[in-house]
């Protein structure tokens, strides 16, 4: 799973890939810019219920775009099992 790894190295949405496409235009959607919601080493997420809403709220976007749970895992620096506790919790939120 390089994409966490891309986005930390490169500190921008790579414009030749289109989960990173997906992600930006999710992010954009929900008025957001992805460096709030993508955690990357040496930084630590946000846990407020504010930061943990909009991180899911992506998410859910992107699951609605037809990513699976580990390419969206890999675009947020999470791990697919988070992604999906996210989806279940906003089941019916997209």
């Amino acid at each position: 799973l390089e994409a966490s790894v891309q986005l930390v190295m490169l500190d921008h949405i790579d414009a030749g890939n289109p989960l990173y496409l997906r992600l930006e235009a999710a992010c954009e959607a929900e008025g957001l810019d992805w460096r709030e919601v993508v955690k990357h080493p040496g930084r630590i997420a946000k846990r407020t219920p504010q930061a943990i809403a909009q991180r899911e709220a992506v998410i859910v976007r992107l699951r609605a775009t037809g990513m699976s749970y580990p390419e969206i895992g890999a675009v947020m620096g999470q791990s697919h099992s988070t992604v999906m506790a996210a989806c279940k919790r906003n089941r019916g939120a997209s």
